[in-house]
């Protein structure tokens, strides 16, 4: 008797992409990565030398826009912008810089930088610094507003998220109360609207006090934020509200507490779903990536080992539209021509590879800086066999008001959580095109349709009942 057995498949990692503000990547020696609809591509046409911290910001087509690595600014022609050979912020600072647009425009953006050192040529205090970048009368941009300071008492942390409202935007620095302070414990929260910047911001002061070294970011859901604390060997989590900017203290948790074991944090990151964080460490010449869970059990307990190493250093963490995790692998020698790769961080098994390659250039100690909640975006879905019903839901950092779909095989929906069943095997690009506050907004998956299993007729299974129990067991694998 023939019959049919089911599709069986492993899910892995589906690619995933959120709109296109973050589809280029500028770091490093002159390294460069292109983040398009379905691939990843090297770029070798970069010019920016960035140790540490650097930011890039593409239009909402993927079209590159400009790069900073906190000192200067390059513009789509990799040639410095107008007026943009020094912006005030501290090359060496992880988190040097972030790039955000003016709610509501398409021709004006916002760089903010930090600077932990004053600088004599040209004088420069500490703080954190304020640039316009207008496109309104050069194609390339220009800069037209710099050495703003804002505030000055700030570490090299800043991170970015937005409201929620889905409009205005969230800029988080932490540093000192005020000057006159010797502990770092307050976050300083810039409201940016359609009118512009807010310099007036929240100021939350902690509970506990930091040391400045180590990165800080938000979740893309905007519930929370993580500190890492190299010096003192802590992770530090705080909560969030989107809406009014408020921040509460969730718990501090030891990286390690075995004095000899010890491993101190450096980049930090969280899945795209917000429900991990993953932080890189060191040890001397060994360096680790850890994983937490937020959510189920005890936040310590949860911790996992992902990845060891004592060939090369690990530095800034960073999350992508595509779901993967990149971390920038660097050492003294200049030859890492790979970055590093979390993958499968929404599933149980999470993996570490050495394999995206940004040659013939080299990998320094950062990644880009991003507005985070560029990557909730997204569409959610699981890949199936040909002929099975595929479920397709959104994911936004705002309402969506409305939603054309089309499956990449010709059909289409209007749906807000449709149900598609395709009729032949394949990869195919899905588009969900939504609406966030009369933007325009499209999303890109790429599902894997997987075929059928090939059944050869007149099979037979025999197996005997050895032990006469009356029960066995059938491999419906063979």
């Amino acid at each position: 008797m023939n019959k049919l057995l089911p599709c069986f498949f492993f899910f892995f990692s589906l690619f995933c992409f959120s709109q296109r503000e973050t589809d280029h990547w500028f770091f490093g020696n002159k390294a460069g990565l292109n983040f398009g609809i379905d691939v990843v591509n090297t770029l070798t046409n970069g010019q920016m030398i960035a140790p540490a911290g650097c930011s890039s910001i593409s239009d909402s087509n993927g079209n590159l826009l400009f790069y900073t690595n906190g000192s200067a600014v390059w513009n789509s022609n990799h040639e410095i912008m107008k007026n943009g050979s020094l912006i005030a912020g501290e090359l060496e600072n992880l988190q040097n810089s972030i790039i955000i647009k003016k709610p509501l425009t398409e021709d004006t953006f916002y760089i903010f930088t930090t600077r932990e050192n004053k600088s004599t040529d040209p004088f420069l205090p500490v703080g954190l610094f304020f640039s316009e970048v207008s496109f309104k009368n050069d194609p390339l941009g220009e800069v037209t507003i710099r050495y703003s300071r804002i505030k000055e008492t700030v570490t090299q942390r800043i991170t970015a998220v937005h409201h929620k409202n889905g409009k205005d935007f969230w800029l988080i620095t932490f540093g000192k109360q005020s000057s006159a302070s010797s502990k770092y414990d307050t976050f300083s929260i810039f409201k940016i609207n359609e009118t512009g910047l807010i310099r007036s911001p929240i100021t939350v002061q902690g509970s506990e006090t930091v040391s400045t070294y180590g990165d800080m970011k938000v979740s893309p859901n905007g519930k929370y934020i993580a500190v890492a604390d190299y010096i003192d060997r802590y992770l530090y989590i705080y909560n969030f509200n989107s809406e009014t900017g408020e921040i509460t203290f969730n718990k501090r948790i030891i990286t390690d507490p075995a004095p000899l074991a010890a491993r101190f944090p450096k980049g930090v990151e969280f899945s795209i779903d917000s429900k991990k964080i993953f932080f890189s460490s060191e040890n001397g010449d060994n360096n680790y990536i850890y994983e937490y869970r937020l959510e189920g059990g005890d936040l310590f307990e949860s911790k996992k080992l992902i990845f060891s190493t004592n060939a090369y250093k690990i530095g800034s963490l960073q999350l992508s539209k595509n779901e993967i995790i990149y971390a920038a692998c660097h050492d003294d020698n200049f030859n890492h021509e790979q970055i590093g790769s979390i993958e499968n961080v929404a599933t149980d098994l999470p993996t570490f590879n050495k394999n995206t390659s940004v040659s013939p250039n080299f990998s320094l100690k950062g990644l880009p800086n991003f507005v985070q909640s560029y990557f909730r975006n997204r569409i959610i879905t699981e890949n199936q066999c040909v002929f099975d019903m595929f479920n397709f839901a959104l994911d936004s950092y705002a309402p969506i008001a409305s939603v054309t779909w089309d499956f990449g095989d010709g059909n289409t929906s209007n749906l807000m959580n449709p149900e598609h069943a395709y009729t032949a095997p394949g990869d195919y690009i899905v588009t969900a095109t939504i609406n966030i506050n009369s933007q325009d907004i499209p999303l890109y998956k790429k599902v894997t349709v997987y075929p059928l299993p090939k059944l050869i007729p007149n099979q037979e299974l025999i197996q005997c009942d050895d032990d006469n129990d009356g029960v066995n067991l059938f491999n419906l694998y063979t």
